[in-house]
């Protein structure tokens, strides 16, 4: 916490991890105050530190905006990937903060999803979304309504799909 004159700026974590040995999934919370009456940026750091070692095993950074006289929440999606030995994605997984309602997603946010060859769809994202739905009248996909995260494309076998399909892609909040 830091105290500049009477103007207090915080910050809080509260995660439900426990015995960080016995669970393989925990959620961490981050949150700001600023009594101040001026924006207050800044980088924010989460690391996951090894009690034993002292190895950081994990870190992020990202930058935040503690808006004046309020409780900032710092929204923070987690977005995990197993790898294959060669790199190939093997499964994907995100939590996202609840409850999504608060979440405010970048409107400058595009989805784009180009048919590569018969039956092979890749789908690409700017931005974190949530729920990429992909339809063509008739067709099924191997997979549907996943998160996206930008420099991570997916790639979505459909079989009935022609090399020339339109492909509509829909996701949380589009048009909002």
């Amino acid at each position: 916490m830091a105290e500049d004159g009477m103007h207090i700026t915080g910050l809080g974590t509260k995660s439900d991890h426990g015995h960080f040995y016995d669970k393989k999934n925990f959620a961490v919370d981050k949150w700001g105050v600023n009594s101040s009456l001026s924006l207050v940026k800044g980088v924010l750091i989460v690391n996951f530190i090894e009690v034993f070692s002292g190895r950081k095993v994990f870190e992020s950074k990202q930058n935040v905006d503690l808006l004046p006289n309020q409780f900032t929440d710092c929204h923070t999606a987690i977005y995990v990937r197993l790898l294959d030995t060669s790199g190939s994605v093997i499964a994907r997984a995100a939590d996202w903060p609840q409850q999504l309602k608060y979440l405010t997603f970048n409107p400058g946010t595009k989805v784009t999803a180009e048919v590569r060859d018969v039956g092979v769809v890749a789908v690409s994202t700017n931005y974190p979304v949530k729920c990429v739905v992909l339809d063509v009248p008739g067709a099924t996909f191997d997979d549907n309504g996943f998160d996206m995260f930008e420099s991570d494309d997916i790639v979505v076998r459909a079989p009935s799909v022609a090399k020339r399909s339109v492909v509509t892609v829909d996701y949380y909040e589009r048009n909002k």
